[in-house]
């Protein structure tokens, strides 16, 4: 049982941290736009846009909160553990994603590198606080 429950709190931090990062980016740039679009020329050149990117390094942050959270509240045990491989799993996609040349020149690296480091602090922020609710929850009962 501790298995697949460490193994659904990882999976389930890294869904909820791809799922808030995703809607909000598209969110946006449809805003931005006026409308969704589909053109990929259309969509980065306002995502690409400086004030986008920032903005982005911030909900990727929160993103990265909320799924390093519920992760660990699923995980139930060592958050800090749990958020740590799924910090490093995101980090690796992150990677991967740059290495692909297509991808990689769809953004600028500064943005790419933000991205990695805030998703990941981000996560494992979101456990930390978990584990931090959690000790004074038990302070409480004793």
């Amino acid at each position: 049982m501790n298995s697949l429950r460490s193994i659904s709190g990882i999976a389930a931090s890294l869904f909820l941290t791809s799922l808030i990062v995703e809607v909000t980016e598209f969110a946006l740039v449809a805003l931005l736009n006026g409308a969704p679009t589909t053109d990929p020329e259309t969509y980065l050149s306002i995502r690409n846009r400086d004030e986008f990117l920032a903005a982005k390094v911030g909900y990727n942050c929160l993103g990265g909160v909320a799924g390093g959270y519920l992760g660990a509240w699923i995980a139930g045990r060592r958050p800090i553990a749990h958020a740590a491989i799924a910090s490093t799993i995101q980090t690796v996609l992150l990677a991967a994603a740059f290495l692909d040349p297509s991808m990689r020149l769809s953004t600028p690296v500064w943005a790419w590198i933000a991205f990695a480091l805030t998703t990941a602090v981000g996560i494992l922020l979101g456990a930390w606080l978990f584990r931090r609710r959690a000790q004074r929850a038990d302070a409480r009962r004793a």
